[in-house]
């Protein structure tokens, strides 16, 4: 059985004409519950002689629950109706409680096991920041980048590092024409240890870059033509 719960909380402050302040709260948990009942007969007979075994009430029981807060806050601020930035930082908090308890079914005679219980914490940051520009009227600008540490829910408690950049172009010198670039950069490196634990043959270091562009050509109201590339 597995129960799941997500829920956001967002508020907004407008400090001033030009400075807006906003924190957004997030909750993740999940409980994931698992149970088995065992019984078995066996019987073996030579001549006269017959030998038995059974167990019964044989019984496993496992838990995961896992919980995280994750809290962003971030500022933007609006210098003119032509330029902006934002700058922003969140933090997150995971915890994971992994519980057995009952036999164990995989032994050729069923042994009670020693209940065990784990908890695991972990901390993850990241910084994000961007900025919007108009240098002229039809010439938009746009850079996004975000950088820290990310979890991941069932592999282990070890955090990736990565770095993702956004940047996209719109120039619309008429009304039927334009022209947009965009590149997006993506870094995400596994980690190589875990808990003072070497894991060096499995470390990863991930980059990704991808450039496209495109040119609109809106003729009339029916007809419009793109050229893309990527």
């Amino acid at each position: 059985m597995k129960i799941l719960m997500i829920g956001d909380v967002g508020l907004t402050f407008l400090a001033t004409d030009k400075f807006r302040l906003s924190n957004t709260f997030r909750v993740e948990t999940f409980e994931i519950n698992g149970a088995a009942l065992f019984a078995d007969f066996f019987s073996l007979t030579r001549g006269t002689r017959t030998d038995t075994i059974g167990f019964s009430n044989r019984d496993v029981s496992t838990n995961t629950d896992y919980r995280k807060y994750q809290n962003t806050i971030e500022g933007d601020y609006q210098f003119n109706r032509d330029y902006s930035v934002h700058l922003g930082y969140r933090y997150g908090r995971r915890r994971i409680t992994e519980a057995i308890s009952g036999f164990n079914l995989g032994a050729n005679q069923p042994t009670a096991l020693v209940p065990s219980n784990i908890t695991e914490e972990n901390n993850t940051h990241a910084i994000l920041g961007g900025f919007k520009a108009r240098p002229l009227n039809d010439w938009n600008i746009y850079f996004d980048a975000e950088h820290g540490t990310a979890d991941n829910v069932f592999s282990r408690i070890g955090n990736y590092n990565y770095t993702n950049i956004r940047a996209k172009s719109r120039y619309k010198p008429t009304t039927r024409f334009a022209l947009n670039l965009a590149f997006i950069a993506k870094n995400n490196s596994n980690p190589s240890e875990i808990a003072g634990v070497s894991l060096e043959d499995f470390g990863v270091n991930i980059k990704s870059r991808i450039f496209s562009s495109s040119v609109d050509w809106t003729a009339t109201s029916r007809f419009s033509a793109a050229l893309i590339t990527r």
